[in-house]
């Protein structure tokens, strides 16, 4: 078996409900990609892409800037680095 986009889209449509807010989707989501990974182990790396994205959404500035200060030290250690 393997992650299928179908199938995670159907267990989040099963859980919506009138009045939904932006967050309980975002929560519902992960949910239905973490109860899937004792089926399929893939789904850990869904579930975690989908965390990743509500972090990034909600903190857009500090994550980038996070990567580019780490990407500036581990350059300046080795030139080689692009």
């Amino acid at each position: 078996m393997e992650c299928s986009a179908d199938d995670l889209l159907n267990g989040v449509v099963a859980r919506l409900y009138e009045g939904i807010t932006e967050s309980e989707l975002d929560r519902a989501r992960v949910m239905v990609a973490r109860q899937r990974i004792e089926r399929e182990p893939d789904y850990t790396k869904v579930a975690t892409r989908l965390m990743l994205d509500i972090l990034y959404r909600r903190e857009p500035t500090r994550c980038t800037t996070e990567v580019d200060e780490k990407q500036i030290r581990i350059r300046s250690c080795d030139p080689r680095i692009v």
